[in-house]
């Protein structure tokens, strides 16, 4: 990660500052259980969410949704990535439901074992 004087001097370089080109700042992702969700702000924005049912141990992945206006960022596998590490710290096991959640651990074998059946 560049240090904050290193990226402002590649922003003008590049011609960001003079576009009025906004960088966005470092995701914050939280467990919103009364909302059966976790949720992704950017700016204090909500960008993403991945909705959730809880019940015996097992977490329901069900749907995960990123707004469009922070499409093409990857954030979406960065909440993946929370969800997951999340789920097994605190011991329990994932139903993917959601077919992006189900992709994201294909992807990434390091959590099939957390998958409930799996």
């Amino acid at each position: 990660m560049l240090d904050p004087l290193t990226a402002k001097r590649r922003d003008k370089l590049i011609g960001w500052e003079s576009k009025g080109v906004h960088r966005m700042s470092e995701p914050q992702i939280a467990d919103h259980p009364a909302q059966h969700r976790y949720e992704l702000s950017v700016d204090g924005r909500l960008a993403a969410r991945a909705e959730y049912r809880l019940e015996a141990g097992v977490i329901s992945l069900i749907h995960t949704e990123v707004d469009p206006a922070y499409e093409g960022q990857g954030l979406a596998s960065k909440l993946a990535a929370f969800v997951m590490q999340d789920i097994a710290r605190r011991g329990l096991k994932a139903k993917l439901v959601c077919p992006f959640m189900a992709g994201y651990v294909k992807k990434h074998p390091e959590y099939e074992a957390i998958v409930a059946g799996g």
